[in-house]
């Protein structure tokens, strides 16, 4: 288990204050935000993929998802990780509270952020559902709650083919965005 976190964050240990703030900031706590701020029709077991690119280990390997995967993924999406709960009114996002910390703290900190994401990612795509999104927000420090709701089935799966490119290829390759600019998806290990 050690081994498994030297190897995992060791690279924490060699930036300098100012580096590991703006590392927290911008490959964990705003990556974790974007994730839980999608609304609607915006939120996508995509979204997932886009976080776990902000680990610092990757597989280069290309991710090709039949149509077949894909409307399966949307269907489980749909199902297992939508809400029907208003969320209360929300709070700021604040990174203040990083200026206050020691960098043994901020190395905790990251480690903790990474550690969230990381449950989250290992979890398994199909295994995921609401609750492992909430165990990952809670690791925030802001306590913004997430709104869930999605649209109803039958809006949100269409849509889910039409962004996800299952209505032009049989094959659809995540490693390219739409605008042929190959992806960061290319550094997800499944």
């Amino acid at each position: 288990m050690w081994q498994a976190f030297f190897k995992a964050d060791f690279d924490l240990y060699f930036f300098s204050r100012q580096k590991l703030t703006e590392h927290i900031i911008s490959q964990l706590l705003e990556p974790i935000r974007h994730h839980r701020d999608q609304k609607g029709d915006d939120r996508c077991w995509f979204d997932d993929f886009t976080l776990y690119w902000h680990l610092p280990e990757s597989v280069k390997r290309p991710v090709k998802l039949s149509q077949s995967q894909m409307k399966d993924y949307c269907a489980y999406f749909h199902q297992c990780r939508g809400g029907n709960e208003t969320p209360s009114a929300q709070r700021q996002n604040n990174n203040d509270y990083l200026q206050l910390m020691s960098m043994s703290q901020l190395r905790q900190e990251a480690i903790k952020l990474r550690k969230a994401i990381r449950k989250h990612r290992d979890m398994g795509m199909m295994q995921r559902m609401l609750l492992h999104d909430k165990e990952l927000y809670a690791s925030l420090p802001d306590g913004i709650e997430a709104d869930f709701r999605l649209p109803p089935r039958e809006l949100f799966l269409p849509n889910c083919a039409l962004i996800c490119g299952m209505q032009n290829s049989n094959n659809v390759d995540l490693s390219k965005w739409p605008d042929g600019q190959v992806s960061p998806l290319v550094n997800w290990r499944p």
